[in-house]
Protein backbone atom coordinates (compact mmCIF):
# COMPACT_ATOMS: atom_id res chain seq x y z
CA UNK A 1 0.00 0.00 0.00
CA UNK A 2 1.39 3.41 -1.02
CA UNK A 3 1.95 6.36 1.28
CA UNK A 4 -1.09 8.56 1.90
CA UNK A 5 -0.80 11.87 0.01
CA UNK A 6 -1.26 13.91 3.21
CA UNK A 7 1.86 12.29 4.76
CA UNK A 8 4.08 12.63 1.69
CA UNK A 9 7.09 14.91 1.53
CA UNK A 10 7.06 17.51 -1.30
CA UNK A 11 9.56 15.40 -3.25
CA UNK A 12 7.39 12.27 -2.94
CA UNK A 13 4.29 14.25 -3.92
CA UNK A 14 5.99 15.63 -7.05
CA UNK A 15 7.25 12.14 -7.92
CA UNK A 16 3.69 10.78 -7.59
CA UNK A 17 2.33 13.58 -9.81
CA UNK A 18 4.96 12.90 -12.47
CA UNK A 19 4.08 9.20 -12.41
CA UNK A 20 0.35 9.99 -12.70
CA UNK A 21 0.98 12.33 -15.63
CA UNK A 22 3.05 9.70 -17.40
CA UNK A 23 0.34 7.07 -16.82
CA UNK A 24 -2.40 9.34 -18.15
CA UNK A 25 -0.35 10.22 -21.22
CA UNK A 26 0.30 6.51 -21.96
CA UNK A 27 -3.29 5.34 -21.30
CA UNK A 28 -5.42 8.22 -22.60
CA UNK A 29 -7.80 6.03 -24.61
CA UNK A 30 -8.22 3.52 -21.80
CA UNK A 31 -9.04 6.31 -19.30
CA UNK A 32 -11.52 7.90 -21.72
CA UNK A 33 -13.26 4.55 -22.28
CA UNK A 34 -13.52 4.04 -18.50
CA UNK A 35 -15.05 7.49 -18.04
CA UNK A 36 -17.52 6.94 -20.88
CA UNK A 37 -18.60 3.63 -19.35
CA UNK A 38 -18.89 4.98 -15.79
CA UNK A 39 -19.97 8.59 -16.31
CA UNK A 40 -22.90 8.57 -13.89
CA UNK A 41 -20.97 6.65 -11.26
CA UNK A 42 -18.09 9.16 -11.44
CA UNK A 43 -20.48 12.12 -11.26
CA UNK A 44 -22.19 10.66 -8.21
CA UNK A 45 -18.84 10.09 -6.53
CA UNK A 46 -17.73 13.68 -7.34
CA UNK A 47 -20.98 15.13 -5.98
CA UNK A 48 -20.61 13.12 -2.76
CA UNK A 49 -17.00 14.30 -2.36
CA UNK A 50 -17.97 17.94 -2.96
CA UNK A 51 -20.85 17.75 -0.48
CA UNK A 52 -18.56 16.27 2.19
CA UNK A 53 -15.62 18.63 1.54
CA UNK A 54 -17.28 21.91 0.47
CA UNK A 55 -15.28 24.21 2.74
CA UNK A 56 -12.02 22.46 1.97
CA UNK A 57 -12.64 22.78 -1.78
CA UNK A 58 -13.57 26.48 -1.44
CA UNK A 59 -10.46 27.20 0.64
CA UNK A 60 -8.27 25.45 -1.91
CA UNK A 61 -9.98 27.34 -4.73
CA UNK A 62 -9.36 30.69 -2.99
CA UNK A 63 -5.73 29.76 -2.38
CA UNK A 64 -5.29 28.81 -6.05
CA UNK A 65 -6.97 32.08 -7.13
CA UNK A 66 -4.64 34.14 -4.91
CA UNK A 67 -1.59 32.33 -6.28
CA UNK A 68 -2.80 32.85 -9.88
CA UNK A 69 -3.51 36.56 -9.33
CA UNK A 70 -0.09 37.06 -7.72
CA UNK A 71 1.63 35.33 -10.66
CA UNK A 72 -0.53 36.90 -13.41
CA UNK A 73 -1.86 40.29 -12.18
CA UNK A 74 -2.68 41.80 -15.59
CA UNK A 75 -4.29 38.63 -16.91
CA UNK A 76 -6.29 38.21 -13.67
CA UNK A 77 -7.55 41.84 -13.87
CA UNK A 78 -8.59 41.38 -17.50
CA UNK A 79 -10.36 38.14 -16.67
CA UNK A 80 -12.11 39.75 -13.70
CA UNK A 81 -13.29 42.69 -15.81
CA UNK A 82 -14.58 40.33 -18.50
CA UNK A 83 -16.45 38.20 -15.95
CA UNK A 84 -17.89 41.33 -14.35
CA UNK A 85 -19.15 42.65 -17.70
CA UNK A 86 -20.72 39.28 -18.55
CA UNK A 87 -22.40 39.08 -15.12
CA UNK A 88 -23.77 42.63 -15.33
CA UNK A 89 -25.09 42.02 -18.85
CA UNK A 90 -26.85 38.82 -17.73
CA UNK A 91 -28.10 40.14 -14.35
CA UNK A 92 -28.48 43.96 -14.53
CA UNK A 93 -30.87 44.34 -11.60
CA UNK A 94 -28.98 41.97 -9.35
CA UNK A 95 -25.68 43.67 -10.27
CA UNK A 96 -27.09 47.12 -9.46
CA UNK A 97 -28.43 45.91 -6.11
CA UNK A 98 -25.13 44.25 -5.30
CA UNK A 99 -23.24 47.41 -6.26
CA UNK A 100 -25.46 49.60 -4.04
CA UNK A 101 -25.04 47.23 -1.09
CA UNK A 102 -21.24 47.15 -1.54
CA UNK A 103 -20.99 50.95 -1.79
CA UNK A 104 -23.17 51.42 1.30
CA UNK A 105 -21.00 49.01 3.32
CA UNK A 106 -17.62 50.30 2.04
CA UNK A 107 -18.19 54.04 1.52
CA UNK A 108 -15.00 55.24 3.25
CA UNK A 109 -12.87 52.53 1.66
CA UNK A 110 -14.15 53.48 -1.82
CA UNK A 111 -13.55 57.19 -1.18
CA UNK A 112 -10.01 56.57 0.04
CA UNK A 113 -9.28 54.35 -2.96
CA UNK A 114 -10.68 57.00 -5.32
CA UNK A 115 -8.63 59.76 -3.66
CA UNK A 116 -5.46 57.63 -3.90
CA UNK A 117 -6.12 56.97 -7.60
CA UNK A 118 -6.70 60.70 -8.23
CA UNK A 119 -3.49 61.61 -6.38
CA UNK A 120 -1.53 59.07 -8.42
CA UNK A 121 -3.06 60.36 -11.67
CA UNK A 122 -2.31 64.00 -10.80
CA UNK A 123 1.27 63.13 -9.86
CA UNK A 124 1.75 61.23 -13.14
CA UNK A 125 0.01 63.82 -15.39
CA UNK A 126 0.66 67.36 -14.02
CA UNK A 127 0.71 69.04 -17.45
CA UNK A 128 -2.52 67.36 -18.52
CA UNK A 129 -4.23 68.42 -15.27
CA UNK A 130 -3.06 72.04 -15.64
CA UNK A 131 -4.17 72.15 -19.29
CA UNK A 132 -7.62 70.76 -18.41
CA UNK A 133 -7.97 73.29 -15.55
CA UNK A 134 -7.02 76.19 -17.82
CA UNK A 135 -9.46 75.01 -20.49
CA UNK A 136 -12.27 74.74 -17.93
CA UNK A 137 -11.54 78.19 -16.48
CA UNK A 138 -11.48 79.73 -19.96
CA UNK A 139 -14.76 78.04 -20.92
CA UNK A 140 -16.65 78.79 -17.67
CA UNK A 141 -15.59 82.20 -16.28
CA UNK A 142 -19.10 83.23 -15.25
CA UNK A 143 -19.78 79.95 -13.47
CA UNK A 144 -16.50 80.19 -11.53
CA UNK A 145 -17.15 83.84 -10.64
CA UNK A 146 -20.61 82.97 -9.32
CA UNK A 147 -19.24 80.02 -7.34
CA UNK A 148 -16.50 82.14 -5.74
CA UNK A 149 -18.99 84.86 -4.82
CA UNK A 150 -21.35 82.33 -3.24
CA UNK A 151 -18.65 80.41 -1.36
CA UNK A 152 -16.15 83.14 -0.43
CA UNK A 153 -16.47 82.79 3.35
CA UNK A 154 -16.54 79.00 3.18
CA UNK A 155 -13.37 78.95 1.05
CA UNK A 156 -11.60 81.40 3.36
CA UNK A 157 -12.44 79.29 6.41
CA UNK A 158 -11.28 76.13 4.62
CA UNK A 159 -7.96 77.64 3.47
CA UNK A 160 -7.32 79.18 6.91
CA UNK A 161 -7.90 75.80 8.58
CA UNK A 162 -5.75 73.99 5.99
CA UNK A 163 -2.93 76.53 6.31
CA UNK A 164 -2.95 76.31 10.11
CA UNK A 165 -2.77 72.51 9.94
CA UNK A 166 -0.10 72.39 7.21
CA UNK A 167 1.93 75.58 7.77
CA UNK A 168 5.40 74.03 7.64
CA UNK A 169 4.51 71.75 4.73
CA UNK A 170 3.25 74.72 2.66
CA UNK A 171 6.30 76.83 3.49
CA UNK A 172 8.66 73.98 2.58
CA UNK A 173 6.83 73.45 -0.69
CA UNK A 174 7.06 77.17 -1.53
CA UNK A 175 10.76 77.27 -0.65
CA UNK A 176 11.43 74.25 -2.88
CA UNK A 177 9.38 75.75 -5.72
CA UNK A 178 11.10 79.14 -5.65
CA UNK A 179 14.52 77.53 -5.25
CA UNK A 180 13.83 75.61 -8.47
CA UNK A 181 12.36 78.74 -10.16
CA UNK A 182 14.58 81.73 -9.17
CA UNK A 183 13.14 84.00 -11.89
CA UNK A 184 9.64 83.56 -10.47
CA UNK A 185 11.02 84.23 -6.99
CA UNK A 186 12.56 87.50 -8.19
CA UNK A 187 9.33 88.45 -10.00
CA UNK A 188 7.38 87.74 -6.80
CA UNK A 189 9.73 89.92 -4.76
CA UNK A 190 9.42 92.76 -7.27
CA UNK A 191 5.60 92.47 -7.24
CA UNK A 192 5.58 92.57 -3.44
CA UNK A 193 7.85 95.64 -3.40
CA UNK A 194 5.67 97.42 -5.95
CA UNK A 195 2.55 96.62 -3.92
CA UNK A 196 4.20 97.89 -0.73
CA UNK A 197 5.39 101.16 -2.36
CA UNK A 198 1.96 101.67 -3.90
CA UNK A 199 0.30 101.16 -0.52
CA UNK A 200 2.70 103.64 1.15
CA UNK A 201 2.17 106.19 -1.65
CA UNK A 202 -1.62 105.97 -1.29
CA UNK A 203 -1.41 106.31 2.51
CA UNK A 204 0.82 109.40 2.25
CA UNK A 205 -1.42 110.90 -0.39
CA UNK A 206 -4.46 110.37 1.84
CA UNK A 207 -2.65 112.04 4.77
CA UNK A 208 -1.61 114.96 2.56
CA UNK A 209 -5.20 115.47 1.37
CA UNK A 210 -6.49 115.45 4.95
CA UNK A 211 -3.73 117.86 6.01
CA UNK A 212 -4.66 120.24 3.20
CA UNK A 213 -8.25 120.00 4.34
CA UNK A 214 -7.09 121.06 7.82
CA UNK A 215 -8.16 117.84 9.54
CA UNK A 216 -4.71 116.21 10.17
CA UNK A 217 -1.10 117.29 10.25
CA UNK A 218 1.29 115.85 7.65
CA UNK A 219 2.34 113.30 10.31
CA UNK A 220 -1.22 112.03 10.68
CA UNK A 221 -1.84 113.75 14.03
CA UNK A 222 -5.23 115.44 14.61
CA UNK A 223 -5.21 119.27 14.47
CA UNK A 224 -7.11 120.77 17.40
CA UNK A 225 -8.67 124.17 16.79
Amino acid sequence: MGTLRAFMTPEEREKRRARDRAYRAANREKIRAYHDANREKIRERDRAYQAANREKIRARGRENDRAYRAANPEKARARGREKGRAYRAANPEKAREKGRAYRAANREKIREKKRAAERAYRAANPEKIRAASRAYRDANPEKLRAYRAANREKDRAYYATYYDANREKIREKKRAYYAANPEKDRARSRARSRAWYEDVRRSRMALAILALAGTLSTKGEPIHG
